[in-house]
């Protein structure tokens, strides 16, 4: 009589454990990147980088479904984003390109101040007005 039970137990141990749903997990990761120095080509290739290699990361743990990731820069206290990507597992098994599933901002090499030159910046310099008359209300003659 205490075998049949222990049977039962059993599959009822098994067959509870192979109902247990899986949960689907979908990865949201923001990453911040500071540009070293004045090339955007640079930092752009760096954000794909480190993109890849966090898409890479995520799907590493089998439970990631899907990854969306966005990649800003910072520069001289600017921060705009460079990239964002949303990528299921399956795209990226079939495809793991940054390029093919990341859309770009293009404004971004101008709200970093990348596409400004030296030569185009002017810097305004005020120069107070040096008053020599007596009759100026601001004549001061120390005398």
């Amino acid at each position: 009589m205490g075998l049949p039970l222990q049977k039962w137990v059993i599959s009822a141990l098994l067959v509870g454990s192979m109902a247990t749903p899986a949960h689907a997990a979908n990865r949201q990761i923001e990453r911040l990147i500071n540009a070293q120095g004045d090339d955007f080509t640079t930092l752009m290739q760096q954000a794909n980088t480190i993109a890849r290699d966090l898409i890479n990361q995520s799907f590493a743990d089998p439970t990631t479904t899907e990854v969306s990731l966005k990649v800003s820069g910072e520069r001289e206290g600017q921060i705009a984003p460079l990239l964002s990507i949303s990528v299921s597992r399956q795209d990226w098994q079939t495809r793991s390109s940054v390029q093919q599933w990341a859309r770009y901002f293009g404004g971004s090499t101008t709200l970093l101040g990348f596409d400004r030159s030296p030569d185009r910046t002017q810097v305004a310099v005020f120069t107070p007005p040096v008053s020599t008359s007596e009759n100026e209300p601001n004549f001061y003659d120390n005398r």
